[in-house]
């Protein structure tokens, strides 16, 4: 028999290997005390069962150790090894309860020890109170299980066929279980058990072609037992793609394409490309790569050709080549343009010569074609022309410095490619001018202007300029600082000055006539009442207008009590009028006079002057005819005192402004 047990077995190798069978029962049963220190279970028999071709159970007795499954012991076996909870006689009573159920089952056939010695009480899981348990009890074979044979040892695809072996128990009792085959790719199909023949039906669709090796098993829960056979699958031909289908791939590309364009395999095997060859490809443009089911074809040289080959090939699958021819097509396609050159720096000096660039000398088309370009943008300063292949960069007047132009160039097709032109104009040293020869200004009487003078100079390289200003004149003055200019008119003169300005950059100067007109502003008369007397029947209004611009275009205006008097007023004087206005005397009680002038040049009236007063009752005739002899005697000189007055006023007035 190929039965085993071992009590703290000390080994971890075995002479067996994994495709040995084992005869029945074929399994193997291990005692090891969780304390054993000698021969630890890990280190020992789990090594050795590596390799195990049948079924195992190993027991690990909780507190059992090495020596306690000995009759005797050393001194050193007891140093070496760990204590026992079970004692000497508890660790070999538990062991034989199991030693002797698997002797009889390996020795007298008696399978009904088989659950005692597995503790397999319950069939469908080991169990003991005092160990816990590793097992792979799945190769026992604990049948009697022969005559294993098949109703066609070679079949075709969605053929089916019946696998079948007789079964009893090994005293030769009727046995039970349940059946079931085992393909080579680990599928599982269920079988029929009528007693003593278990049995399977397979279809050829499930293996591959070539020799299967199946095997048929019983099993009830661990206790099992199983037979194998080998059975031929008769492979079905590739079915080809009719038409073939051809290859095409644009110029200069690749393309990868896959055995199941050209063909498929019935039974479901891999088909893989076994080889290629481009024929009458004298100058290898095209380049094959094969790698299981795809085959790259890449255009690798002579760039620009496109034309048709034919390509053999081979198909094969693990039973089976085929082989093949095909088409390859190399399709033109537009090729955007390329760069050859990088653009040199074009370099000008400020308002020289512009600059030409021939892009054909730095870009072309694979096809030959003519060239697009554009300016990808407008460039302030610079003129940009394109004729064909030619652009003419134009710098402005005065234009200089460093620019780095963007052309976009295509062959009016493809996508276009940006080009770069460095330009560089050099700055000369331009002359510094006034815009014009005379400078025209126009202020009012009075007034205070401001002019930049950088508003009416030409200063094309933004240079640092000095001003000078030379010309004297009476009715205005001036201050210069810098670029500004302030002109300031002198009270109520008016007229045209002129001056001569001048400027400099340090190398450069220009003059221009600068002229300044001073428009005249009408002056706003200032009226005042001097005095009223009151003489009889006759009311005297002495009162004064001040106006720089004179009398002329004055209109009076003199009311008494709101009724008109101004008629027959008379003045002297040119800038200080001296009037007197006189009126019929009203009647007793306060009155009041009021006084102004329209000036019809600034078509707005002056300040209203305003005075009260008093006409009182005459005691007597005698006193009027006395009064009227006493004024007549001082009020003229009495006047024209006043009236010298008024005048040495103004003057001294006139001084001080």
């Amino acid at each position: 028999i190929d039965g085993l047990f071992g009590l703290g077995l000390d080994g971890s190798s075995t002479q067996h290997s994994g495709d040995v069978i084992l005869s029945r029962p074929s399994s193997a049963l291990f005692l090891t005390g969780t304390t054993d220190d000698i021969a630890p279970a890990n280190e020992n028999v789990m090594s050795y069962l590596g390799n195990w071709p049948g079924a195992w159970q190993i027991m690990h007795p909780l507190g059992a150790n090495h020596i306690g499954y000995q009759e005797s012991d050393t001194f050193f076996e007891r140093l070496a090894d760990g204590d026992s909870n079970m004692g000497r006689d508890g660790q070999q009573s538990h062991a034989l309860e199991h030693i002797l159920p698997y002797l009889n089952l390996s020795l007298r056939g008696d399978d009904s020890a088989y659950q005692a010695a597995f503790n397999r009480e319950d069939k469908s899981v080991s169990s003991d109170s005092d160990s816990y348990i590793d097992e792979d009890l799945s190769r026992s074979r604990l049948y009697k299980m022969e005559n294993i044979t098949s109703s066609l040892f070679s079949v075709m695809l969605n053929e089916s066929f019946t696998i079948s072996a007789d079964v009893t128990m090994r005293d030769g009792s009727p046995a039970s279980g349940n059946v079931s085959c085992i393909l080579p790719n680990g599928d599982s199909i269920g079988g029929l058990f009528d007693g003593s023949i278990a049995s399977c039906d397979i279809n050829g669709s499930s293996i591959l072609p070539g020799p299967s090796l199946i095997e048929i098993r019983i099993q009830d829960h661990s206790f099992s037992d199983w037979l194998d056979i080998f059975i031929n699958r008769i492979g079905m031909p590739m079915e080809i793609t009719a038409p073939l289908p051809e290859i095409t791939l644009d110029q200069h590309s690749s393309v990868t394409v896959l055995t199941d364009i050209f063909a498929t395999d019935p039974d479901g095997e891999d088909i893989i490309f076994l080889g290629a060859n481009i024929l009458n490809d004298n100058n290898s443009r095209l380049s094959l790569e094969l790698s299981g089911s795809e085959l790259t074809i890449a255009h690798i040289a002579d760039q620009e050709w496109d034309g048709t080959v034919q390509m053999d090939f081979t198909l094969a699958t693990p039973d089976e080549t085929v082989n093949l021819t095909t088409n390859v097509t190399v399709i033109p396609v537009n090729d955007p343009v390329v760069q050859i050159e990088s653009i040199p720096q074009q370099q000008s000096i400020e308002d020289g010569s512009s600059i030409v660039v021939d892009f054909s000398d730095y870009v072309s088309d694979p096809e030959g074609e003519m060239l697009v370009i554009s300016a990808a943008r407008e460039y302030p300063g610079i003129r940009i022309n394109t004729s064909l292949e030619t652009v003419l960069i134009d710098p402005q007047t005065h234009w200089n410095g460093a620019e780095l132009i963007e052309f976009h160039v295509s062959d009016g097709v493809t996508e276009h490619l940006q080009i770069f032109v460095p330009i560089n104009i050099e700055a000369v040293d331009d002359p510094i001018e006034f815009t014009t020869d005379t400078i025209s200004i126009e202020m009012d009487e009075d007034g205070v202007l401001t002019v930049n003078l950088d508003n009416y100079t030409v200063n094309v390289d933004d240079d640092i300029l000095v001003y000078t200003i030379s010309g004297q004149s009476e009715i205005i003055g001036y201050s210069l600082s810098g670029n500004e200019l302030i002109l300031a008119g002198n009270p109520d003169l008016f007229g045209v000055a002129s001056y001569t300005i001048n400027v400099s950059d340090g190398l450069n100067s220009s003059s221009s006539n600068l002229n300044v007109k001073i428009n005249s502003v009408p002056d706003l008369p200032t009226v005042g009442i001097s005095t009223i007397d009151v003489d009889g029947n006759t009311v005297s209004v002495l009162w004064t207008i001040s106006d720089r611009d004179g009398n002329i275009g004055l209109v009076y205006s003199v009311n008494m009590n709101n009724q008109s008097i101004e008629l027959g007023t008379e003045c002297t004087g040119t800038i200080l009028l001296t009037c007197l206005t006189t009126a019929v005397t009203p009647s007793v009680g306060v009155h009041t006079v009021d006084a102004k002038v329209w000036d019809s040049a600034a078509q707005v009236w002056s300040n209203n002057a305003s005075q009260e007063f008093e006409v009182v009752t005459n005691s007597n005739s005698q006193d009027d005819a006395e009064s009227e002899v006493e004024i007549g005697e001082w009020v003229l000189p009495i006047g024209l005192g006043l009236v010298v007055l008024l005048l040495i006023g103004y003057m001294l007035l006139s001084r001080k402004d």
